[in-house]
């Protein structure tokens, strides 16, 4: 009995010997392994610190000024570009930094030749409008046909897209896509409707001073700087009665059967006009000029951006608005803002273009356009992204 006990102890010994002796062979494995993967993350970082100065030095050679007589890039690749692209991690145009939640690869670009001041894609993703200072454009993404929309008001003074403040403030050219039709407002203050089945001009009403314009349902909303109208049947609602404040952007949404448009302000205020019972009430957000707005597809939040550097995340209650997250700073004056499921999308003046997850955490990073991106739209699985570079680019996003 003795025997047997001392047998069975001497073999959980030796047992528990070639136990530690593992032990210390995988704590050694994992040092290694560890060791590797800080060599490995060393070098990515030295990887994007290359990507970044290629970038910059490429961007420097597009604003280098050009010979005389030399052919302008921006006119010899005018013009719609194709590229089938895999899912970019650090892809030919973008870099995307940061936790890999979101597949995002490149559709088409775009050389406008020109800086676009507003881009919108349809709802129905067939087709691309945008404004210059000269005139509009549509795209049809089917065939990747240009068209240029010829209006009659070529004698207005028109202001250069390098005069200070930028083209899009300086002109306050619109754009907006219903299902058969593209309105645009240009520096003439007149409002067009054009035809997308034959690129002509259906009707034009104005003069009229538009701030913003919006279509929700094939039913189109302007904004002007202390009014908001739905265009079918002129129903109007005033909202800012502070002489010094103004509106300057918008974004509609259906809540409870009800149409509500939230505008923002000069004053950092959003106002939340409710088109059924025209009442309108006003909700102190920003400390400065809110910039840009938007409501979740399920029309349940909404997301500020500011020229105080800082984004907010409202729960849209009724006519009512609650903060679930901010200020939450993003270093930078935020141009635009916009959703793409649970993610909330926003640029600055950085040139690059941010997602944040649910809690509002920065999580990825895109990196790739050689001017700031002022407009940024998600339509379906589908971004549109436009910059001072002359590029317009759509992605495929999903998660």
């Amino acid at each position: 009995m003795y025997r047997r006990f001392f047998e069975l102890h001497d073999l959980m010994k030796k047992e528990y010997e070639s136990i530690l002796t593992e032990n210390t062979q995988l704590k050694k494995r994992l040092r290694e392994i560890e060791d590797k993967q800080e060599h490995i993350l060393m070098d990515l970082d030295k990887s994007r610190h290359c990507i970044r100065d290629m970038q910059n030095y490429i961007a420097s050679l597009r604003r280098m000024p050009e010979k005389h007589g030399a052919e302008r890039p921006a006119e010899r690749d005018r013009g719609v570009e194709r590229k089938d692209m895999p899912c970019l991690k650090m892809g030919h145009d973008w870099v995307v930094e940061g936790v890999p939640l979101i597949n995002v690869s490149l559709l088409h670009s775009f050389n406008l030749g020109c800086v676009p001041a507003m881009v919108v894609l349809s709802d129905n993703q067939r087709f691309l409008g945008f404004t210059t200072d000269l005139c509009s454009y549509v795209i049809r993404l089917e065939d990747r046909s240009m068209h240029q929309l010829s209006n009659a008001s070529q004698s207005i003074e028109r202001v250069p897209f390098d005069a200070p403040n930028g083209a899009s403030r300086e002109l306050g050219t619109l754009v907006a896509i219903c299902e058969n039709a593209m309105y645009t407002y240009e520096s003439d203050s007149v409002l067009r409707k054009w035809s997308l089945d034959t690129f002509k001009l259906e009707s034009a009403s104005g003069p009229e001073k538009l701030c913003a314009m919006q279509q929700r349902d094939n039913e189109l909303y302007v904004m002007g700087s202390t009014f908001v109208k739905r265009v079918q049947d002129g129903h109007a609602v005033h909202g800012v009665s502070n002489a010094e404040d103004r509106q300057l952007c918008m974004a509609t949404c259906k809540h409870k059967g009800g149409m509500l448009i939230f505008t923002g302000t000069h004053l950092g205020k959003v106002l939340c006009y409710d088109m059924s019972t025209g009442s309108v009430r006003e909700h102190a957000i920003h400390t400065k000029d809110v910039l840009s707005v938007a409501v979740s597809a399920c029309s349940s939040y909404l997301v500020t951006g500011s020229a105080d550097e800082t984004i907010f995340l409202l729960k849209v209650q009724s006519d009512t608005l609650s903060v679930v997250f901010g200020p939450v700073s993003f270093g930078d004056t935020v141009v635009n803002v916009c959703f793409l499921d649970a993610f909330v999308i926003a640029s600055g003046t950085d040139n690059v273009v941010r997602f944040f997850d649910k809690e509002m955490k920065s999580v990825e990073r895109l990196v790739g356009h050689g001017e700031p991106v002022h407009s940024v739209g998600v339509v379906g699985g589908m971004m549109v992204s436009a910059s001072g570079d002359g590029r317009v680019r759509i992605w495929s996003v999903c998660q």
